[in-house]
């Protein structure tokens, strides 16, 4: 009986290894074609995150005879897929490896369910199905998965990320330099080295609402228009246009700054980003969304040089 099982139990377990690897990462492949054929809010939803990772670990799981085997099975078929991506420059370093954990997770699933269903199918409709039944359970997964996403996938998800931090200065030294920044030089975290937007400098033309703000980046710029002026207090911003490189799944919105005197020489900062995300599902990203955002609050508050 020449099952899919029988034949990797003759073969040596690199060679398995291999072959449950090439074969997982062409049904990765062809899934992320399937999604990403048009750019609509589900191409970076459940269909690429949970569907298309567990029909990639199901066809791994026709092949790999035990769980080592699996494991290394798996791994190298997503790390590949992401190489693929930042050598095709279709992702960063800095999404590929907020994806990583999620992705591994839903394709090691995907093998355990693979080897069962390959064993159904070796039980009640023969060897020779089983090579067959699992590619195309897998490929029209994703592809019903994806039909369904795009036609109920909601608006895109609203999140404010707020972070506060008190400074050794008066609301009216820091107003100053909230309006005119001219070199945003702190401490980078690590994030913001490995390709997060870096912002460098931002310069306010004109006051009141209605004026506007540029602020530069390494890699593009923000124009902002203050739709909330109150010297001293508070400063509301609202995003008009951005050349930032970047996704159409991840959009800034706006951005404010409020301003709380504490003492004759402290003052509470508070400064609020609003993003926009297509990203789902949203109980995964929404942690890596915030820890982005604030990394770039912390570099903007080290950079007030006022503690």
């Amino acid at each position: 009986m020449d099952t899919c099982e029988t034949r990797t139990k003759r073969s040596h377990p690199i060679l398995v290894a291999l072959l449950g690897t090439l074969a997982g990462t062409a049904l990765a492949a062809l899934g992320m074609v399937l999604i990403s054929r048009d750019q609509t809010g589900a191409a970076y939803g459940y269909s690429m995150f949970i569907i298309l990772p567990v029909a990639t670990g199901m066809v791994i799981g026709c092949f790999s005879r035990s769980v080592l085997f699996t494991v290394v099975s798996v791994l190298l078929s997503i790390t590949l897929g992401m190489v693929l991506l930042l050598l095709g420059g279709l992702e960063g370093v800095v999404c590929i490896l907020m994806a990583f954990p999620l992705l591994f997770v839903c394709a090691l699933f995907g093998a355990l369910l693979g080897a069962f269903i390959s064993w159904l199918v070796r039980k009640s409709s023969g060897p020779r199905l089983n090579m067959v039944v699992l590619p195309l359970i897998g490929l029209s997964s994703v592809f019903a998965a994806d039909k369904v996403e795009n036609r109920l996938s909601a608006s895109d998800r609203v999140e404010t990320v707020t972070t506060a931090r008190t400074l050794v200065a008066t609301p009216e030294k820091i107003w100053a330099r909230i309006l005119s920044l001219d070199e945003v030089s702190g401490t980078k975290p690590l994030l913001l080295r490995i390709g997060l937007p870096v912002p460098k400098s931002c310069m306010m033309e004109g006051s009141g609402v209605g004026a506007r703000r540029v602020c530069y980046f390494e890699t593009g710029m923000i124009e902002e228009e203050v739709t909330c002026w109150e010297p001293g207090r508070r400063l509301d911003l609202r995003i008009v246009r951005s050349t930032l490189p970047g996704r159409h799944w991840l959009q800034f919105e706006g951005a404010s700054y409020q301003l709380e005197r504490l003492s004759a020489t402290e003052t509470r900062l508070t400064r609020t980003t609003t993003i926009s995300s297509q990203l789902r599902p949203g109980w995964y990203w929404r942690f890596f969304e915030e820890t982005g955002v604030q990394a770039e609050h912390r570099y903007l508050f080290d950079s007030f040089f006022f503690n």
